[in-house]
């Protein structure tokens, strides 16, 4: 989850997205014999986007805006309670389950900034009435098992593609994992893609059910140099690997059939979550950051954190290792970027946040629950991100993208492990010239954020709801996907790659 408080004019919120290329121009690029084309072409693009007309892209994102009649029939302030001690009853009469499903779909109108985005009254009040229906049918006795009940919510609600949405703990949206081959590494020349077979060049003439340019990945292999392997991103609750038929073909135009499997490549496992640790490996400075939780025992670490960005102002390199940070505030990334380079980086969002009493009173849940103050303190607090307005929402806000001149050598480790905040950073840093990422595609914890929580009446089943939604200018989200790397490596693999490609080309 992502907690922010900014420091500038405004309090802003915890999602930072941009779907465009991480890579920026590069100081001396030309000049670095080094560097292939490949790899100049990458360092070279330019990933400003100029938006034309901010009032038309303004009135198309209000479209995802629930435009409400009123605001009088939200659920009273004082129902919407959090108490996580609470336990799930084993069984519940219909009559009460049906209760629980009328206040969550009250909730979900005025509480949820994704309501419209995924269709609205429409869409949810069909899922409401489908939901009643299957209680009905499956209550035994006119009694109905919580977790069954679980189940009917999270499967009725499956198109909701918000992975910060939860409910009971699980988020009912979908993640996309990439999938890999390391059997053939792949180089490219002016006649295509292509390995070597029984010590001659084989090329990849067709892959059965798919386009080649969706499958070949910028990668690096264990030496460091740049290769093409075989890749795909995935939906992860497919729950098996990819098998792709590929036709080679050979210089005197013979051909032959392989089989090669897609799979999960291996992750690195961290057993800490420090907010920041420096260590130095081969002589190049590595900063670990795996969590932005701004808890109590993490403050004077995050603050650290961005205070002695500075330092690596005469740094020639610098590797920043983000693999599994779990998200929290995305302050001191903001804050560690522009220390280091005198710029705060933007956001490259359209966004908006419900400011509805029930949006307000869930995220106050949150914040009572992770800080333990009174809402009174709470509310003073944060009075800000907590402010109401006739139409529900704040007004919308588009937040530039910003082009950071930098002559450092960033390389940034990411992995499907990183997430909301974690994945701010990962935003902040593309904006850095000279910036590579290396890994795979991120968690996808994108497009919603400031998490509410309550527990419905009956059932204490524990909910998650978003008060804020943000988009890039093309107002897709991307959501599950996450930000992609440069160059597609295992996580855990990725630091030993990474030193390996900094010997060969820097």
């Amino acid at each position: 989850m992502r907690i922010i408080k900014r420091k500038k004019l405004y309090i802003f919120l915890f999602i930072a997205i941009l779907f465009l290329p991480f890579s920026n121009s590069i100081y001396g690029v030309e000049k670095n014999n080094k560097f292939p084309s490949v790899l100049k072409n990458k360092l070279k693009a330019n990933n400003k986007l100029e938006i034309t007309d901010i009032d038309k892209l303004k009135s198309k994102f209000k479209n995802h805006l629930y435009q409400f009649n009123d605001l009088d029939n939200q659920v009273p302030t004082e129902a919407v309670k959090i108490d996580r001690s609470l336990k799930k009853p084993g069984f519940l009469s219909e009559k009460k389950l049906i209760e629980d499903v009328n206040y969550f779909f009250k909730i979900l109108k005025y509480g949820y900034s994704g309501y419209q985005y995924f269709g609205g009254d429409e869409k949810f009040n069909s899922a409401k009435e489908s939901i009643i229906d299957e209680i009905k049918e499956k209550s035994f006795l006119n009694l109905l098992s919580t977790d069954k009940f679980v189940n009917i919510l999270k499967s009725n609600l499956s198109f909701i593609q918000d992975l910060h949405f939860a409910i009971d703990g699980d988020s009912v949206g979908n993640r996309y994992l990439y999938y890999m081959s390391t059997a053939y590494q792949f180089n490219k020349d002016e006649k295509g893609f292509y390995t070597i077979l029984d010590s001659k060049k084989a090329y990849i003439e067709e892959v059965k059910q798919y386009k080649i340019d969706e499958l070949i990945k910028l990668s690096i292999n264990e030496k460091g140099k740049i290769i093409y392997r075989l890749g795909k991103v995935a939906e992860s609750r497919q729950g098996k690997n990819i098998e792709l038929n590929i036709v080679f073909k050979f210089p005197n135009n013979e051909t032959t059939n392989k089989k090669i499997m897609l799979v999960k490549p291996g992750r690195k496992r961290f057993n800490n979550q420090t907010p920041y640790n420096l260590y130095q490996k081969e002589g190049i400075d590595i900063i670990e950051h795996r969590t932005a939780s701004a808890s109590k025992k993490n403050l004077e670490k995050l603050k650290k954190l961005a205070e002695e960005a500075s330092n690596f102002r005469d740094n020639k390199l610098l590797i920043i290792d983000l693999r599994n940070n779990s998200g929290g505030s995305d302050l001191y990334a903001s804050d560690w970027v522009e220390n280091l380079t005198g710029v705060q980086p933007g956001e490259g969002i359209i966004v908006s946040n419900l400011a509805t009493a029930t949006a307000n009173r869930l995220l106050l849940n949150s914040f009572n629950q992770m800080y333990g103050m009174k809402y009174s303190e709470l509310e003073e607090e944060y009075k800000k991100i907590l402010e109401k307005s006739k139409s529900g929402w704040t007004e919308v806000q588009y937040h530039e993208y910003k082009s950071i001149e930098n002559d450092i050598f960033i390389f940034v480790l990411i992995d499907k492990g990183v997430s909301s905040a974690g994945e701010s950073f990962v935003n902040y840093l593309a904006q850095m010239e000279n910036t590579i990422f290396i890994g795979t595609n991120t968690n996808g914890l994108l497009s919603f954020g400031n998490m509410g929580m309550c527990n419905l009446p009956n059932s204490n089943i524990e909910l998650f709801i978003s008060k804020t939604i943000s988009l890039p200018p093309d107002l897709k989200s991307r959501e599950g996907y996450g930000y992609y790397p440069d160059f597609w490596v295992p996580s855990i693999d990725s630091l030993d790659i990474t030193l390996e490609f900094i010997k060969k080309y820097f």
